[in-house]
């Protein structure tokens, strides 16, 4: 609310005092669920570094993960395999500028490519999702499991 002001956030949902019960504690997720939608849907609000940043955070959490400089590795649409060296907690986009520095591309056309999360199970290519700017690359990929693989295109 101090970010954004007071009238551009649905109410929170109410916190309860005493222990939850497994019922209610369903209920509070819910509630919670329904209320970072609400959030999520106010562009503004959205693509502010607060909100992508607890984003990110809520990620890192979810998975314990630690920060660590890992070697990534990307592929591009002819399956051509490109490595860069980033931060295993590297958002999105900080992945995708080391891609194009990588591939000596000029930061003006960065905007025009993605990186996506992409499958393969007998040599099929299924696209499962674009990757969004507040999660990290590395961590994606990595609860994404075997057989998937993270290609840049446009």
């Amino acid at each position: 609310r101090r970010e954004f002001g007071p009238n551009s956030l649905p109410p929170f949902p109410p916190k309860k005092l005493l222990p939850l019960t497994p019922t209610q504690t369903e209920e509070r997720r819910a509630q919670l669920e329904k209320f970072v939608q609400l959030v999520s849907q106010d562009q503004r609000i959205s693509t502010s570094d607060v909100f992508t940043g607890f984003l990110l955070s809520a990620q890192q959490e979810t998975q314990n993960a630690k920060e660590e400089i890992i070697s990534l590795d990307i592929h591009l649409m002819n399956w051509q395999k490109i490595t860069v060296r980033v931060s295993s907690l590297a958002r999105t986009s900080t992945v995708m500028e080391a891609v194009c520095k990588f591939l000596k591309l000029d930061e003006k056309y960065m905007s025009y490519f993605c990186i996506y999360l992409v499958s393969k199970c007998n040599n099929e290519l299924s696209v499962e999702r674009r990757l969004q700017d507040f999660e990290s690359a590395y961590l994606s990929l990595k609860s994404a499991g075997v057989n998937h693989f993270l290609v840049i295109r446009k």
